[in-house]
């Protein structure tokens, strides 16, 4: 087995039968390291960076199974050689990310971003906020994480609305997003980025939404035209609370830093110990 994450080779080092070996954040593979990769059947990429530790790939003939650590793999399609398994881990931070929305969006029911602020500038200042009871959620990507968005917001009251791929029992097709984006107060995207999602949410999709409505981004930056999005968060329209850019990292220089109506977190909406901790117990299952 073979890893870009020195973390994973240190606890799959204790599963009977694996031996790991550890590959290094250069850009290439080295003579001796090709040399210790030779036998890997099993490769576990890194989550992120310049490479993901791709570049090991060609050093590992006897390759059978890639190990994806993020429910997507859309990084990693192009790296697959013909015959080798590649897998995800999807299900693994579906509640770290139904987390994360069910943050988000609490937070920008209540406005605590600005009495966040309000306390930094030592104002006693109350801002009317409104209730998730009532509220519409529509969750665009009906998979493990969409579903698990749904069960944590259905209680608080809401109406929650789901759009697939596919029309199925209780859960309209793509084709119902323009009758479904202007009815809804919050928008979370958890679908995943092909070719057919990349920019899907465009000036068009910007336009359907309600006033002062929200757009939850933990899936993929890419899902988003993002000029399309700073021009109407620019206007006070919206807001939209995004855990993932395009590109990422976020540059210094994006207007998106210093809008007042979207929170910014970095890639980070999955990252949560117990998250960890199934990630590990995953792989060494794997």
């Amino acid at each position: 087995m073979a890893t870009a994450d020195p973390t994973v080779a240190e606890y799959l080092g204790e599963v009977a039968g694996v031996v790991p070996v550890v590959v290094g954040p250069a850009p290439a593979v080295v003579a001796e390291e090709a040399e210790g990769l030779a036998g890997v059947e099993f490769f576990i990429p890194s989550a992120s960076g310049p490479t993901f530790g791709l570049q090991a790939v060609p050093a590992m003939p006897g390759l059978r199974v890639i190990q994806s650590t993020t429910a997507g793999v859309e990084h990693l399609l192009d790296h697959v050689p013909r015959g080798v398994q590649l897998c995800s881990a999807r299900g693994v931070f579906d509640d770290a990310v139904a987390e994360w929305v069910v943050a988000m969006v609490l937070a920008w029911a209540r406005r605590i971003p600005e009495a966040v602020d309000a306390q930094r500038a030592r104002r006693w200042r109350a801002v009317p906020a409104r209730s998730l009871r009532g509220a519409t959620v529509l969750v665009v990507g009906h998979g493990a994480i969409g579903r698990s968005v749904e069960s944590r917001l259905r209680p608080f009251g809401t109406t929650v609305r789901a759009v697939a791929r596919t029309a199925r029992d209780g859960v309209a097709g793509r084709e119902a997003l323009p009758d479904l984006v202007p009815e809804a107060d919050v928008v979370v995207l958890t679908l995943p980025l092909t070719a057919e999602t990349h920019g899907l949410v465009d000036e068009a999709f910007l336009a359907l939404m309600r006033d002062a409505s929200l757009l939850v981004n933990p899936a993929r930056g890419g899902l988003v035209a993002q000029d399309a999005l700073v021009r109407e968060l620019r206007r006070g329209r919206i807001s939209a609370a995004l855990d993932v850019t395009d590109p990422e990292p976020l540059p210094r220089d994006s207007e998106l830093w210093a809008l007042p109506n979207v929170t910014i977190t970095p890639h980070s909406a999955g990252s949560t110990t117990c998250a960890a901790e199934r990630t590990l117990a995953f792989l060494a299952e794997q």
